[in-house]
């Protein structure tokens, strides 16, 4: 997609640069003149749902209402009278001819120097993760040499089985702010509980799945029993621990899959100013692996820990200690 086209708000300059560049339609975008828009209507709304559906069935796209082309390039504007059509009932009209509906699918009207009558309109159309999308006249389309074409039986098979493929995500950390144990205003040791989340951003359900955290072994702590019961091996400097589903992930479910706990201290700050936790994610789609710089994400109170906050002194059954968070 064009850079200039990639933003919420389109404005009048965003149009005149594809005259001004000279544009050339491909495949992923098309321009229309004024006049194949010019009237809400159901032949110009059939039309469009094949238009738009084909784009949606490929790799996305834009159309453009009201530029004229010369030998499929931007030529020159070709004004709408946005006074006859807005995009409320064109999105209305549409939903109702393409099935399933397109999510992600945007219509802006570009009004020039204020005038409704100088309008433009562009539809900015997703590559669908729910496709393919069947167009008013119950068939399927695809973009193929600046046009739509109907797909072939075995593309909207193929299509269909896609969207039955499961793909589940890492979906971050919580909780990495740090609780401390402190002695004489100096921290003794510096507690994280993160919990790893996963999400399934699919429309399949995910059946199997295995999440492997790699934690470097000087920082965890083996008495945490949620998380020691879940150990796998070591991996060099790393603890390896595995979790496997109990249960099935199903569409958009966002779930915690474990806990951990890690200690900083003065004995060990080498570790965590320098290491990474590592993730691998296996699915029946594949693997996804993640690393996160364990200082730039374990911070207490928003601030990075300094080797100096920490004191070496060993607490004895006399002293004083607090516990903060």
């Amino acid at each position: 997609m064009l850079q200039f086209l990639n933003k919420k708000d389109i404005s009048q300059s965003d149009i005149l640069k594809l005259i001004e560049y000279r544009i050339d339609e491909n495949l992923d975008i098309e321009f229309k003149r004024s006049d194949e828009i010019s009237v809400i209507n159901d032949r110009m709304l059939d039309k469009l749902s094949v238009i738009i559906s084909s784009f949606a069935n490929t790799i996305g796209g834009i159309l453009v209402f009201g530029i004229e082309t010369k030998k499929r390039r931007a030529r020159e504007i070709s004004f709408i009278n946005g006074n006859e059509i807005t995009v409320e009932k064109l999105q209305s009209l549409l939903n109702i001819r393409i099935q399933k509906n397109i999510e992600g699918l945007e219509i802006h009207k570009i009004v020039f120097d204020n005038d409704e009558s100088k309008s433009v309109i562009l539809f900015k159309i997703p590559e669908s993760s729910k496709a393919p999308h069947m167009a008013y006249d119950k068939k399927f389309y695809k973009r193929s040499n600046f046009k739509e074409v109907v797909m072939d039986e075995y593309e909207v098979r193929m299509a269909y089985n896609k969207t039955n493929i499961a793909d589940i995500e890492f979906f971050g950390l919580i909780n990495t702010g740090g609780v401390p144990v402190l002695h004489n205003g100096l921290y003794t040791e510096m507690n994280f509980f993160p919990k790893f989340l996963i999400r399934n951003i699919s429309s399949a359900i995910e059946h199997t799945y295995k999440f492997e955290l790699y934690i470097p072994s000087a920082l965890h702590d083996p008495t945490f029993s949620a998380l020691q019961n879940k150990f796998s091996k070591h991996d060099g400097i790393h603890s390896v621990f595995a979790i496997a589903n109990k249960s099935p992930l199903f569409q958009e479910e966002l779930t915690t899959v474990i806990e951990a706990k890690l200690i900083v201290n003065q004995e060990n700050f080498d570790v965590y100013n320098t290491e990474n936790i590592i993730i691998k994610l296996y699915y029946s789609n594949g693997i996804k692996k993640h690393e996160y710089s364990i200082k730039d994400t374990f911070r207490y109170k928003q601030f990075e820990l300094k080797q100096a906050d920490f004191t070496t002194k060993l607490i004895n059954n006399n002293d004083v200690i607090q516990i903060e968070g």
